[in-house]
């Protein structure tokens, strides 16, 4: 086993995301300036998650809606935080 050291950077600068750009440009730099044989490795990195479009461009959007248009339903579209949203459907 080699000697190495580790940092967590999320706890760093207090939960940053993993895939934010920020964060992995300020280790980039942190490695350079420390020098040769130092890199950042990410244990677990998630691709940005692009919001869910609500148009005619969703199929899935546009029969949900036609569905609670014929029910009577008014729909009330918003953003919500992480797993916030599936606490009111």
């Amino acid at each position: 086993m080699a000697d190495a050291t580790s940092i967590n950077l999320t706890k760093i600068t207090g939960g940053v995301q993993t895939n934010n750009g920020s964060i992995l440009k300020s280790g980039n730099q942190w490695c350079k300036n420390v020098g040769e044989g130092v890199c950042v490795k990410f244990d677990h990195k998630q691709s940005p998650v692009t919001p869910t479009k609500l148009g005619n461009s969703n199929i899935y959007w546009v029969a949900f809606k036609e569905t609670t248009d014929k029910l009577w339903r008014k729909l009330k579209t918003e953003i919500c935080g992480g797993a916030t949203d599936d606490r009111y459907i």
